[in-house]
Parts: C-alpha cells; structure tokens; sequence
C-alpha cells in the first residue's frame, strides 16, 4: 500500500523542473485540505526562503497553479485558494423507444358513447 508521502515522492520524482516541483507541494496541500478555498498561499518571498529557491522559481509555480485553475491572484494582495467552481450535473443520455409494432385496441362502443349524425344535403 503506498502512503501519502511515498506518494508525493513519486509525483515529485517525475517532475524535471524544480518549479513544478514547488508547484506539486502546494497542489497537495490544496488536495488534501490543508490550504483550503479562500486562504491566501505563502507569499512568493516566504515560500522561496522556505524552499530554498528563487523567487521566480515560486512565481512560476504559482502561475502553473494558476492555469490548473488551483490558485488565483489578487492584485497588490497575494494568491489564493480557488474556490472551486459548481459544475452542472452531465446531461442525460438520449434514449430512443424499440423500434417494434404496437398493437392498439378500441375498446367496444357503449351505449354512452354518442355519436354524431351529419345532416345531408339534398343538393
């Protein structure tokens, strides 16, 4: 059974950028609810000390994070949690009836039923 940090060992191994390496940090702990909708992400200075990395390095993180849809920046404020967008439920599928004959019955005329009796015209 693979746990959560062998998990994250393994999606850090396979990314080749140091910046997408920062990126996936901050993904999982969006995922797993440590960063929740609507909290500000460390500021791109903190992040770096605390990585060890450049401040382009977080900057470029962040802007992948922000084309996952997981972040969002605010101006002259820092970056945010997404709120995650309401998705409508899928359409349903189309069904289309069997394609066989159907028999219709009359039911017997009653003595309720009325009928109705067109004048003729002598012409």
């Amino acid at each position: 059974m693979q746990t959560l940090a062998s998990h994250l060992e393994d999606r850090l191994d396979s990314q080749a950028h140091l910046y997408g390496r920062v990126a996936i940090r901050i993904a999982e702990l969006i995922e797993h609810g440590t960063l929740r909708p609507g909290e500000r992400v460390p500021s791109v200075r903190k992040l770096s000390e605390r990585e060890g990395v450049s401040i382009s390095t977080v900057t470029q993180a962040y802007r992948t994070l922000e084309n996952q849809g997981l972040i969002e920046a605010r101006p002259q404020s820092g970056y945010y949690v997404r709120a995650l967008r309401w998705l409508p439920p899928p359409e349903p599928e189309i069904t289309w009836p069997e394609r066989r004959a159907t028999t219709v019955c009359f039911p017997p005329p009653s003595r309720y039923t009325m009928r109705r009796v067109l004048p003729v015209n002598p012409s």
